[in-house]
């Protein structure tokens, strides 16, 4: 919430930005920077997303959000977004207009497909998963991984 209230409202003076959880693991800068020349136009670049087409609320964590949109809703791994300046300003409209934001797995994709921006998925995402063990992988400079909680692992995986 805080990282989204200084981008959006302290410090607009970027192009795109770059929101990663920790436990994510790239091999370095380049990674991001590659994605960002691949994908110059888009305002919401994360992992895949699912649709919640009628509202269902019995399922995934739907039940405890309230979003002020009517259905369908949208879901995704977000723990590695970039954003547009256009998306950021997106979600402030909804923070002002609602006085409230909603849990960030829903709030990015749904903000994002309600407001027609330019959302995609890029191939670089694909190592992105809820719970995972990367065991002994051959790392690829140019995706992203999650989660390696053990941030030790994240040096010797950019050894081998």
């Amino acid at each position: 919430d805080k990282a989204l209230y200084y981008f959006g409202v302290e410090d607009q003076n970027f192009d795109y930005i770059w929101f990663i959880e920790d436990d994510v693991l790239f091999y370095n800068e380049d990674t991001i920077v590659r994605i960002d020349n691949q994908y110059t136009n888009d305002d919401l670049l994360s992992s895949s997303y699912k649709e919640n087409k009628n509202g269902n609320k019995n399922c995934w964590h739907w039940h405890r959000i309230n979003i002020q949109y009517p259905p369908p809703y949208y879901q995704g791994m977000m723990c590695v977004v970039r954003f547009s300046k256009k998306m950021m300003s997106c979600i402030n409209v909804y923070a002002i207009k609602n006085k409230t934001l909603f849990f960030l797995e829903a709030l990015f994709p749904t903000i994002a497909i309600k407001n027609n921006l330019k959302y995609n998925n890029p191939v670089e995402f694909n190592k992105i998963y809820y719970r995972h063990n990367f065991k002994g992988e051959i790392i690829n400079m140019n995706i992203f991984y999650h989660p390696v909680k053990n941030l030790n692992k994240h040096i010797s995986f950019r050894k081998y």
